[in-house]
């Protein structure tokens, strides 16, 4: 979920109108989530050991999001904006720790139709320490991975907006996501208030 909290922090602007169409409009935006640990991460090869964790559906813990995410809008033009999100990790019913992660993106945004809201962008993803298995550093799995993004919105109402994104993953220093899907998309739904 997303609140935006400029006003509070900055004043009230006025609102965007047809009249006043090229003033830009500053969001500050918090984010607060939670990831559900619904998939296995427990799953064993034929040997009955463990698959290793970066490779399992999921990662077996809920763990809480926090983020923020600025934009400069503009009624009838091109809105730049900027995201970053940290995602706490615990460790899962396997005795494996998976690094915190620090999510960075810098895109534009673009309105076509009056309806969708286009969202082309670079990102990365920071994992900043080695993951552990009962505490024991795991070699190799930590590093950056670099991602060329698109995002579509579709405006339902002001405050539910469903999107699908694309992410390419066109550069990593992570050892251990050197096997990773390089494309990858999905659908989701974004709640503001």
């Amino acid at each position: 979920m997303q609140w935006d909290v400029y006003p509070y922090l900055f004043g009230r602007q006025e609102p965007q109108t047809q009249e006043n169409a090229n003033k830009t409009r500053y969001s500050l935006w918090t984010m607060v989530g939670l990831r559900l640990g619904t998939a296995d991460a427990d799953k064993k090869d034929v040997l009955g050991y463990y698959i290793p964790a970066r490779y399992q559906l999921g990662t077996g813990t809920t763990d809480p999001i926090l983020g923020l995410r600025f934009q400069a809008t503009r009624l009838n033009g091109i809105s730049p904006g900027f995201m970053l999100i940290y995602t706490f990790n615990s460790e899962n019913k396997t005795g494996y720790e998976r690094s915190d992660t620090v999510y960075i993106k810098a895109d534009l945004t673009y309105l076509a139709f009056e309806k969708f809201r286009l969202n082309p962008g670079v990102s990365f993803i920071v994992v900043p320490r080695h993951d552990r298995q009962d505490g024991v550093i795991q070699a190799g799995t930590r590093g950056e991975n670099y991602y060329l993004e698109f995002d579509t919105y579709y405006l339902l109402s002001a405050t539910v907006n469903p999107y699908i994104f694309i992410k390419y993953l066109y550069h990593t220093e992570d050892v251990s996501s050197k096997n990773s899907l390089r494309l990858t998309a999905g659908i989701g739904i974004m709640l503001r208030f």
